[in-house]
C-alpha cells in the first residue's frame, strides 16, 4: 500500500468511528482498518497523529468491560499491533500492555473460554514478543507461565467448535517458537504427536498453520540436542533416537508426498545433531535414507505432478543441509542431488509462481551446501548451468510456437465458432524459452527476489554465488555454441517447382534461398541460447561483463564470419555491444584490451556492409540492428560508410517497426554526439526516409501500406512469423 494522502484521513476516521459508534460490528471493522493501515503504513502515520497514549488507554479501560468477543478480539490485537509498529515510543506503555494481555490469556484459557477473544489475545501476544518483553519483564518465569496457556490450546482433540484460538497458537510457535525452547524440549514427546495430527488436518487453515509451526518445533529441537550435547549426551541421544523413530515410521506407513516431506524435513534439521551425538556414518546413512524417500517420492509416487513438485524444493533443500553436515562427500552424492535439481528446473514453468521462491531457496541452499566442498564446487556449477541452458532452450522457439496469429496463449475451440480464441489459462500455455526466465532472474538477482533469505548463508556469499553462475553462464553459452551443428545445404528444387520457374522466369538474389539446416533442431536451440543471453546477459553486466566483452566479440565475430548466413550470430554480437554501453566499456581507449576490440569490430563491420547489401528480411535485419548498435567511437571513424546502412534500415523499418524503432534511436545519439560538419554533410541523404514514418503517425498508420502483411523469414528454422502491419503501426508508434 502506497502512502498518500488518503492514510491520514483514514486512520483518524477509524479512529473516530471507534471512539463514537456505539455499533460493536462498526467498532470491530474499524479496529480491523486501523490495524491494517498500521501495518501496511505504519512508517507514515504517527504517534502524535493518533494520539496513542489516549487511544491505549481508551483501549484498556474498553477491555476491562467488554462488549462481545468480536470487539475484545480486534482491541487485544490493537494492543500487540501498536507495540510491533511503535516499540520505542510506547516503551512506558508495555507494563500495561503486558499486564492486559496476561489476564486475558488466563481468563480465556480457563473453564469458560471464549474462543474468538482468545485467538486475538494470542494474535496480540505474537505482535507483542517482536519486541518485546525486555529488562526486568523478560524472564524465564513469564516464559513458563505463558507457555503453560498456550499448551492447553495447542491440543488436536479437544473438539472445539472453533479452531481461530489454536491457529493463532500455532502462529505464535511458529513465530517465537525459540523462546519457548525450554517448554518445546521439555515436552517433545507430547508436542510432537499433537504437531503431526495438526499438520495431517484435512482443513486446509489448520494444515496452513501447522507447517511452519512444525519446521519451527523441530528446529528448536534440534539446536537444543546441539547445545546440550556436551552437557547431558545421554538424554539427548535418547530424544534424538525418538524422532528418528517417528520419522522412519512416517516413511514406511505414508504414501502422501506431503508426509514424506515432513519426515525429509525433520530428517535434515536434526542431521548436525546427528553429527554431535552418534558416529559420523550416521549422517550419511541419514542422507542415503533421506535421497531414497526424495527420489521414490518423486520419480515413482503416483500423486500429480503439481503436488510432486511443490514438495520437490522441500526434498532438495533438506538433502543440501545434511550435505553441510557431512565431513566427507564424494561424486555420487553430488549427482543424486544434482539430477534432483535438474529435474526441478525441468520442470519449472509448472511450478506455481506464488511458490517460486521456494525453488529459488532450494537452489541457493544447494549451491551454498556445495561451495562448502571447494573441490566439487566448480566442476558441480558449471554442469548445473550447463545442462540447465540445455534444458531451457530444448523448446520451440516463440515464433514457431503460436499456432495462429493471434499467439500461442489463445486456442480455437472449434471450427465452427468462427476461429474464435477462447482462453485455457497458463498451464495450457505453450512451453518456451521466456517460461524460463524467472528462474534465470532469480539465480543471476537473488537479492531482488521476495522470501529469499536462506539460513545459515551471508548475503556476501549469495551474492558471490550469483556471480560465478554468470560466469558460467556465458562459458556454457560458448561451449553449447560450438558443439551444435549450424552447417546448411543447398536444397535441389522439385521438378514442378523448377518448371514454374522457368515459367515464371523469376531470378532471386537472397544467399538464403533453397538452403536448408543440415540439423534443424541444432538451429532452433541455437536461436533460444542467443534469445535466452539476450535477456540474461544484461543482468549482472555493470559487475561482470567487462573481463569477457573481448573474448565474446571475437568468438562471435569468428562464428559468423565462417557462417554468414546465420542471423543469430549478429544478434549475440548485438547483445554484447548493447551490454557495453552500460558500462561505458568502448570510453576505456586507454586500454590495450578495448584497443584491440575497436579495431576487430571497425574490421569486421567494414566486411560485413559490403556483405550485407545481398541479404534479404531477418538476417539483412539482424545485420543492420548490429550496426545501428555500434559504439559511438566506431561510429565517428566510419560514419560515411554507415550511411547506405542507415538508408537500407529505414526502408525496411517501414515494414519491421522493430528495426525502425532502433534506426531513430540511433539517429538520435548519432546527431546529438557525431561533429556538425560531418553530419551537414551525409544526413540529407539519410532524411527524406523519415517521411513514411512521419506520414504513418499524423494518419494513424493507414498510409502507403496500409493493410500489408509481411513475413520474416527465421533462418534456416523453417518458420515464418505474420504480423499485421497496420497493427504493428497503431500500436507502437515511432517517436522523431
Amino acid at each position: 500500500m502506497e502512502n498518500n494522502g488518503k492514510v491520514p484521513f483514514l486512520d483518524k476516521y477509524t479512529l473516530f468511528l471507534y471512539n463514537v459508534d456505539k455499533s460493536n460490528k462498526v467498532r470491530q471493522v474499524a479496529l480491523d482498518v486501523f490495524c491494517t493501515l498500521l501495518h501496511k503504513c505504519g512508517s507514515h502515520i504517527s504517534v502524535e497523529d493518533i494520539n496513542a497514549d489516549q487511544f491505549i488507554e481508551r483501549l484498556c479501560l474498553d477491555i476491562r468491560s467488554p462488549k462481545g468477543s468480536t470487539v475484545l478480539h480486534h482491541q487485544v490485537r490493537t494492543l500487540g499491533m501498536l507495540t510491533y509498529v511503535y516499540p520505542e515510543n510506547l516503551r512506558h506503555q508495555v507494563p500495561l500492555i503486558l499486564k492486559i494481555l496476561k489476564n486475558e490469556l488466563t481468563k480465556h484459557t480457563g473453564s469458560k473460554p471464549d474462543l474468538f477473544a482468545l485467538a486475538g489475545v494470542l494474535r496480540g501476544l505474537t505482535l507483542y514478543m517482536h519486541h518485546f518483553p525486555e529488562g526486568q519483564d523478560d524472564d524465564p518465569a513469564l516464559y513458563e507461565f505463558l507457555y503453560k496457556h498456550i499448551h492447553k490450546v495447542l491440543n488436536p482433540d479437544l473438539n472445539l467448535s472453533r479452531r481461530d484460538a489454536q491457529r493463532a497458537a500455532l502462529e505464535l510457535v511458529h513465530t517465537h517458537g525459540a523462546k519457548f525452547s525450554t517448554q518445546l524440549y521439555s515436552n517433545y514427546d507430547t508436542l510432537f504427536p499433537w504437531f503431526m495430527k495438526w499438520c495431517g488436518s484435512r482443513n486446509r487453515d489448520d494444515h496452513k498453520a501447522a507447517l511452519p509451526a512444525m519446521d519451527t518445533f523441530v528446529c528448536v529441537i534440534a539446536n537444543m540436542l546441539e547445545l546440550q550435547a556436551g552437557d547431558d549426551k545421554k538424554k539427548g541421544t535418547q530424544i534424538f533416537k525418538y524422532f528418528l523413530k517417528e520419522y522412519n515410521q512416517l516413511l514406511e506407513k505414508s504414501d502422501s508426498t506431503s508426509q514424506v516431506s515432513l519426515a525429509v524435513k525433520g530428517y535434515a534439521l536434526l542431521s548436525g545433531a546427528c553429527r554431535l551425538l552418534l558416529p559420523p556414518v550416521e549422517v550419511h546413512t541419514m542422507f542415503a535414507r533421506v535421497l531414497m524417500a526424495s527420489q521414490h517420492a518423486y520419480y515413482q509416487s503416483s500423486e500429480m505432478l503439481e503436488n510432486k513438485l511443490t514438495n520437490l524444493p522441500s526434498y532438495i533443500e533438506s538433502l543440501a543441509i545434511i550435505i553441510i553436515n557431512m565431513d566427507l562427500i564424494n561424486m555420487g552424492i553430488i549427482d543424486s542431488v544434482q539430477n534432483l535439481a535438474m529435474a526441478l528446473v525441468d520442470n519449472f514453468p509448472l511450478v506455481s509462481v506464488y511458490r517460486r521462491f521456494l525453488a529459488y531457496r532450494a537452489l541457493f541452499k544447494m549451491f551454498h551446501a556445495i561451495h562448502g566442498k571447494a573441490e566439487y564446487f566448480q566442476d558441480f556449477l558449471h554442469t548445473f548451468v550447463y545442462k540447465s541452458i540445455v534444458l531451457t532452450c530444448s523448446h520451440a522457439p516463440e515464433a514457431e510456437s503460436s499456432p495462429g496469429e493471434e499467439g500461442g496463449m489463445w486456442r480455437n475451440t472449434s471450427e465452427s465458432n468462427g476461429g474464435n480464441g477462447t482462453w485455457k489459462g497458463l498451464k495450457n500455455e505453450v512451453t518456451t524459452y521466456k517460461s524460463f526466465l524467472p528462474l534465470w532472474s532469480g539465480l543471476m538477482m537473488p537479492e531482488k527476489m521476495t522470501n529469499m533469505k536462506v539460513s545459515g548463508m551471508p548475503a556476501t556469499v549469495r551474492t558471490e554465488i550469483s556471480s560465478k553462475i554468470y560466469v558460467e553462464f556465458i562459458s556454457c553459452v560458448l561451449e553449447i555454441t560450438e558443439k551444435l551443428d549450424l552447417d546448411t545445404f543447398k536444397q535441389e528444387p522439385l521438378k514442378k517447382e523448377a518448371e514454374t520457374t522457368e515459367k515464371n522466369d523469376v531470378a532471386t538474389s537472397d544467399p538464403v534461398s533453397g538452403l536448408k539446416a543440415k540439423t534443424p533442431k541444432d538451429f532452433q536451440v541455437y536461436m533460444n541460447v542467443i534469445s535466452l543471453m539476450g535477456d540474461v546477459l544484461p543482468l549482472q553486466c555493470e559487475a561482470q561483463l567487462e573481463p569477457h566483452v573481448s573474448h565474446l566479440c571475437w568468438f562471435f565475430v569468428r562464428c559468423s564470419s565462417l557462417q554468414p548466413l546465420v542471423s543469430a550470430h549478429y544478434s549475440a554480437i548485438t547483445t554484447v555491444l548493447s551490454c557495453t554501453l552500460r558500462t561505458s566499456y568502448f570510453q576505456k581507449k586507454e586500454d590495450p584490451t578495448v584497443e584491440t576490440v575497436i579495431h576487430l569490430l571497425t574490421s569486421y563491420i567494414r566486411e560485413l556492409l559490403q556483405r550485407c547489401r545481398q541479404y534479404r528480411d531477418q538476417l539483412l535485419a539482424s545485420c543492420l540492428t548490429l550496426v545501428l548498435k555500434l559504439p559511438l567511437c566506431i561510429v565517428r571513424d566510419i560514419f560515411p560508410q554507415l550511411v547506405v546502412a542507415l538508408q537500407m534500415a529505414l526502408q525496411l523499418g517501414v515494414s519491421y517497426l522493430p528495426l525502425a524503432d532502433v534506426c531513430v534511436s540511433a539517429l538520435q545519439v548519432w546527431t546529438e554526439k557525431l561533429p556538425r560538419d560531418l553530419l551537414h554533410q551525409h544526413m540529407p541523404f539519410v532524411m527524406p526516409l523519415l517521411l513514411p514514418y512521419l506520414r504513418s503517425q499524423e494518419t494513424g498508420g493507414e498510409a502507403e501500406v496500409q493493410t500489408r502483411v509481411i513475413t520474416v523469414k527465421m533462418a534456416f528454422a523453417n518458420q515464418r512469423r505474420k504480423v499485421d502491419q497496420k497493427k504493428m503501426l497503431s500500436s507502437k508508434r515511432v517517436r522523431l
